[in-house]
């Protein structure tokens, strides 16, 4: 599927067979994050927030990026 251009994203259950035991196993405080990228471009990151989160990505690397969100509540705007 890799060299047809085909990627795929998404969660995956810790209890799946073939995930690196050091990842799936990681002891994460909140806000970080354990990943291991293998030599065909398949990343499995482990980042934790309020529970530990798996996912399996072709697409996307281990490197996470912070993004502000403003809502309208926050913007306190007068709409005419």
């Amino acid at each position: 599927m890799l060299n047809a251009n085909t990627h795929l994203i998404g969660t995956i259950r810790k209890s799946r067979k073939g995930l690196p035991k050091e990842v799936v196993d990681a002891k994460l405080k909140k806000r970080e994050i354990y990943a291991m990228e293998n030599q065909d471009g398949v990343a499995i990151r482990n980042w934790r927030y309020q529970r530990n989160i798996i996912r399996l990505s072709t697409r996307h690397g281990s490197e996470m990026v912070e993004v502000l969100v403003i809502s309208r509540q926050n913007l306190n705007l007068k709409l005419c």
